[in-house]
């Protein structure tokens, strides 16, 4: 069992400046932001409980597959949610060029109402610590496109 989860996020705002002469084109930091912003943190497993794991099993990942209609991600409050876009097709492991939405999906007492939240290119990923919402939310994993997306995700309960 793990005792705490790990994590960081950084990113780093890049301006190309064109090739003149006998320079070729150069990427430096933009001066909007003027540094790479960053931070990182830890998801506790204070009282030594065994984690539950969806998407993982012994090592390996287990994928979903993430169609046009979506597929449920998780619909309860989590520790730590990992989604990563690995840029392949679910079904043959070729590439594949669509995206993947993250939507939220609220049911009500009269309504529904699903909202795209984020959206993932080939190999992008993306985490959420400390999720909490509740039953009423589902969070999926759709394709934005026809093909079948394989996702690599970790949806952690301490």
């Amino acid at each position: 069992m793990a005792s705490r989860i790990d994590f960081a996020v950084s990113m780093t705002p890049v301006k190309t400046v064109g090739a003149s002469g006998d320079a070729p084109d150069v990427d430096v930091i933009s001066t909007d932001i003027n540094k790479s912003l960053g931070g990182n943190g830890s998801v506790t497993n204070s009282n030594n409980n065994n984690l539950t794991v969806t998407g993982f099993a012994n090592g390996a990942p287990s994928y979903l597959g993430a169609t046009s209609a979506g597929v449920q991600l998780y619909n309860a409050a989590k520790d730590f949610v990992f989604i990563k876009h690995t840029g392949l097709k679910n079904n043959d492991g070729t590439s594949t060029n669509d995206d993947i939405q993250i939507t939220m999906t609220v049911t009500g007492s009269n309504d529904t109402i699903v909202t795209p939240m984020f959206q993932l290119k080939k190999t992008e990923a993306m985490i959420l610590p400390r999720c909490l919402h509740s039953n009423s939310l589902v969070v999926k994993v759709k394709s934005t496109g026809s093909d079948t997306v394989r996702v690599e995700q970790a949806v952690v309960t301490i």
